[in-house]
Order: structure tokens, then C-alpha cells, then sequence
């Protein structure tokens, strides 16, 4: 999950509504530090952590750094890790590597 809405609201649709401890499978939430917009601040991510009592594994990689080119939203502000799309990519794919093994009727799959 990346840059998630957190924030409970009648407005928006969040990952809090949703059945936590349903979910076995390993869980990877990426948020930017300075993230602090109304909806995805980077603050929600512990409580978010904590609900996911069932994960096989739950990591929370927190970026900092990065440059927002101006006063747009969505994947222009912290939500995109701007100028450090690169490193969170490679980071999001070494995880899956190390995470997203499956075997299914003897064959294995990559997540």
C-alpha cells in the first residue's frame, strides 16, 4: 500500500473500513515522512500497523526527502515520492522478492 488514506471519514473511502484481521499475507506500507495531508498523513501509519494482527509480516518503509515541484496534489505532492520514485520502486520489488514467494500445485509463483 502506498501513501493510503488513513483518515476515517464519511467523505472518503478508507483502508481502516476494511476487515483487517482477514489479511494473512505478508503487508508493505509505503508512506512519505512529511506526508501530511488531510487524508494520507504519514502519521496514521502506526495505528494502521497495528490492526493488522493476522499479517504474516507488516513493514513500513517511511521515505523523507525528495522534491515537491509545486502546490499540485495527488502524485506530485509527498503521495508520489517525488524524485524518489526510483528508489521506492526498487525497494517495493526487493520486498516482494523476499516476501511474495507463493507455491501453488508445485509451481512457484512471484507476487
Amino acid at each position: 500500500l502506498t501513501a493510503s488514506v488513513l483518515t476515517v471519514s464519511k467523505r472518503v473511502l478508507d483502508v481502516f473500513q476494511f476487515g483487517f484481521t482477514q489479511i494473512r499475507e505478508p503487508v508493505l506500507k509505503v508512506h512519505h515522512h512529511n506526508d501530511d495531508f488531510w487524508v494520507t498523513p504519514a502519521s496514521k501509519t502506526e495505528p494502521f500497523k497495528q490492526k493488522l494482527i493476522n499479517a504474516k509480516t507488516v513493514d513500513v518503509f517511511l521515505y523523507e526527502g525528495g522534491r515537491i515541484p509545486d502546490d499540485s496534489c495527488e502524485a506530485r505532492l509527498y503521495q508520489g515520492f517525488p524524485r524518489l520514485e526510483a528508489r521506492v520502486a526498487v525497494d517495493i520489488a526487493e520486498w516482494i522478492g523476499r516476501h511474495g514467494e507463493r507455491h501453488a500445485g508445485g509451481r512457484r509463483f512471484a507476487a
